[in-house]
């Protein structure tokens, strides 16, 4: 019975270790077309998904487009981007969940598909799967667009690598 109980605990220790974490930012685009910056992202590991929550808390913002960005940065200059989404007009609830393709020594796409062609249909076998990215270093949530004060809220969920 002793040895069941201690097995379950271990199940459960592994089980809670294993689970994702995330990190939510909530930014206001600056002045109309400057981009706001969030402080450096705590996220490391394997990026899962981003949820994005537009407000539009004015009849003035209504018609406006937000561009979201999420990135590794140097000063203002993004270096590795994550994703790059736009928020249409009003109110914008939205998930991404980005993958990339690998690339070779050289900086290029791998072929997705069999034989190096770009036949998508049904029975094509890709060669190259697209995969989880991996979070960390300097990243940050930019938000810009033709709105004045409008307020993204954006979780970012990513599995933490065990070390």
């Amino acid at each position: 019975m002793k040895k069941l109980i201690i097995g379950m605990l271990a199940v459960m220790v592994i089980a809670v270790v294993g689970m994702a974490d995330s990190v939510t930012v909530t930014l206001d685009s600056g002045a109309t077309g400057a981009a706001a910056y969030s402080d450096a992202l705590f996220a490391s590991g394997y990026l899962d998904r981003i949820e994005l929550v537009r407000d539009s808390d004015t009849a003035a913002e209504t018609n406006q487009i937000t561009t979201v960005v999420l990135a590794t940065y140097s000063g203002t200059t993004a270096l590795n981007t994550y994703m790059s989404a736009t928020l249409a007009t009003g109110a914008v609830t939205k998930v991404v969940s980005p993958r990339a393709i690998g690339q070779t020594t050289a900086g290029v796409n791998l072929a997705a598909a069999a034989n190096g062609t770009n036949d998508y249909t049904a029975g094509t076998v890709l060669v190259a799967p697209y995969e989880r990215m991996m979070i960390g270093g300097n990243s940050k949530l930019a938000v810009s667009g033709n709105a004045t004060n409008c307020t993204v809220t954006a979780t970012v969920y990513f599995e933490p690598l065990q070390k």
